[in-house]
């Protein structure tokens, strides 16, 4: 074990309990004495417990672990990227509204990905009308994901995909039955937004 690897842990015992004893620090590193706590301070040049406590709570000990927040409102938030909103267009093809909804960057989408809104009650209790889909065209399809198709006479559509053999099906997504004619997929459903209020 380094020396840099055993001082950033007994830094963080004493961030963590700032009054911490050499025995409790020992204890806590599952050594049985408190000379071992010692020997890896004197190595690093620190010439008592003391000295190195003050070095890590005065933040002159160079810490290479990030030190968890001391308050909730310290917690960095996720980063937020614009999504396009789209509409589906004949002959199974996207247009952008100009409208943008905004999307934590943790949620992996394509640079093609967009959002479309959602009119209809038909996919009622699984989607209402008012919520916001995200599609990704290059996600991946799986058996039984949920995907957005354009459906002649119809629109935008929700159906569950299936590929058995070399050929593909589309159900209903609550009712389970064929979506009638021949739907052209838009993309892979990644994530529901469902605005609450006016």
């Amino acid at each position: 074990m380094s020396t840099d690897s055993v001082l950033d842990r007994i830094a963080e015992i004493i961030l963590n309990h700032p009054s911490a004893s050499v025995a409790f620090i020992a204890q806590a590193l599952g050594y049985a004495e408190e000379k071992s706590v010692y020997y890896w301070l004197h190595k690093a040049g620190y010439r008592s417990a003391r000295e190195f406590r003050a070095a890590v709570l005065t933040g002159r000990f160079p810490r290479r672990l990030p030190r968890p927040p001391d308050r909730l409102g310290e917690t960095p938030g996720p980063a937020w990227d614009q999504l396009p909103v789209a509409e589906a267009v004949a002959p199974g093809r996207v247009q952008y509204t100009g409208g943008t909804l905004a999307m934590t960057s943790a949620l992996l989408v394509s640079q093609s990905g967009f959002a479309i809104r959602l009119e209809s009650a038909e996919d009622a209790p699984l989607f209402l009308p008012g919520d916001f889909l995200v599609v990704d065209p290059a996600g991946a399809m799986d058996d039984a994901a949920l995907v957005v198709a354009w459906l002649e006479g119809h629109g935008a559509c929700v159906c569950r995909y299936y590929a058995p053999r070399d050929t593909t099906i589309l159900l209903h997504p609550v009712t389970g039955l064929p979506c009638p004619g021949r739907p052209a997929v838009l993309g892979r459903v990644v994530a529901l937004v469902r605005p609450f209020g006016p």
